[in-house]
Formats: C-alpha cells, sequence, structure tokens
C-alpha cells in the first residue's frame, strides 16, 4: 500500500516540532505528537503509521536543516539544531546498524552459499 504524502500535514509536522518538541528535554511520543497535531492542527486523521512515514520524509528529505529530528527508544522524538547532537546521534546509529549486521553476518554468508545455483551448460567450440 502506498502512502500518499500530504504537504500540508509534512508542513504541520515541522511547524509541531519547531514550536512544541524542539530539544531533547521537550521530546514526545507518537501519541504525543498526534495529540498535539489534532488540537493545535485539525490533524484528527493520522496514524501512528502515517506520521512515522512522514517524520521519515522530513527527514530523508532534509526538510528541516540546519535542525533534525532526532529520536530515541524511551525518549520519543525531538527537533534539535545542536551539532554535536546530531553528530552523536548519526555515530550511534551507524555503530547500530554495524552492530546488527556483525550479529546477522555469519546467516547471510551461509544463505548466500546455500542458494542453489544455477545449472551452467559447458558448450565446446570447434574452429
Amino acid at each position: 500500500m502506498e502512502i500518499t504524502i500530504n504537504p500540508e500535514h509534512v508542513q504541520a509536522i515541522k511547524k509541531c516540532f519547531t514550536e512544541r518538541f524542539n530539544g531533547k528535554f521537550n521530546s514526545g511520543s507518537v501519541p504525543d505528537i498526534l495529540n498535539h497535531l489534532a488540537s493545535n492542527y485539525h490533524i484528527d486523521e493520522m496514524s501512528e503509521r502515517l506520521l512515522r512515514h512522514l517524520i521519515a520524509h522530513i527527514r530523508k528529505e532534509d526538510l528541516l536543516a540546519p535542525a533534525f529530528i532526532m529520536s530515541r527508544s524511551g525518549n520519543g522524538y525531538w527537533l534539535t539544531v545542536d551539532a554535536k547532537e546530531q553528530a552523536d546521534f548519526i555515530l550511534q546509529e551507524l555503530n547500530r546498524v554495524a552492530n546488527i549486521y556483525g550479529n546477522y553476518e555469519k546467516l547471510h554468508k551461509r544463505t548466500r552459499e546455500s542458494a542453489p545455483k544455477k545449472a551452467v551448460q559447458q558448450m565446446n567450440i570447434f574452429i
């Protein structure tokens, strides 16, 4: 199922983060953000899945530069312009990805090696 990006929703989310969820100590969970969008921007129909998708879109397109929407389990989402916080965040995320791959590298290698090989016919060419 393809998710449509509504520019008005994107603008509302950007304003929501700029005004309310700005700084780590003002972080909010997905339900907090949805409640803020409903009460301040009259966006009632947004699902948690759609909100996460739109936050990902804002991140991918870097629509809040130089700020960035940060997230951490247990802390929720927040906006920051702090370059050190952003650098620490991306380093932590890259280390997390490397750790995940390290945990599954052997399985990945094994599944690639045990995948059925296509039969190759040998052709003898005589000139």
